[in-house]
């Protein structure tokens, strides 16, 4: 199943892609990774990258940066996925029957709205236990991480 995309304010026209970019087998198990995927991935590391060099002017230290890193990209997923499990299992009642289909990722659905929020609180508690961040200057790795991963357009 093809998606099919288009860029007419530039003159492309409609073609065909595959959702997924890429498959693989590794200790005899087949993998596959989706475009989708490796567009959250590339924001994710972008918006640290962009941080990394803007760190003064945000007040923080590299310490921060990694700190931060670490402890909002997990719940970020987390959140994404329990976004998605919650919303998409209330329009479709009997899709998540066990816990393994409420944990299986690897079926897709993420929903970005849930990163964000489980950035964010994460960000919150994270602020609150290093006191001498404010919560503005936690926050915006959030800001610049859903900046490069959804809507650049948002933010100019």
């Amino acid at each position: 199943m093809n998606d099919k995309i288009s860029f007419p304010g530039l003159g492309i026209k409609e073609f065909e892609i595959d959702p997924i970019a890429l498959e693989f087998e590794l200790f005899g198990k087949e993998f596959s990774v989706a475009w989708y995927g490796i567009f959250v991935t590339t924001g994710i590391v972008m918006a640290i990258l962009y941080i990394y060099f803007r760190l003064k002017n945000l007040g923080l230290i590299g310490d921060d940066l990694i700190d931060i890193t670490f402890s909002t990209v997990i719940p970020g997923i987390l959140g994404a996925r329990l976004y998605y499990v919650l919303f998409y299992g209330i329009k479709n009642p009997g899709s998540y029957t066990s816990f393994k289909d409420v944990i299986a990722i690897w079926n897709g659905g993420l929903a970005i709205y849930g990163a964000v929020i489980g950035g964010a609180l994460t960000s919150l508690v994270w602020c609150k236990i290093k006191p001498n961040l404010p919560f503005r200057a936690g926050a915006k790795p959030i800001l610049y991480r859903y900046r490069f991963e959804q809507k650049p357009s948002d933010f100019q």
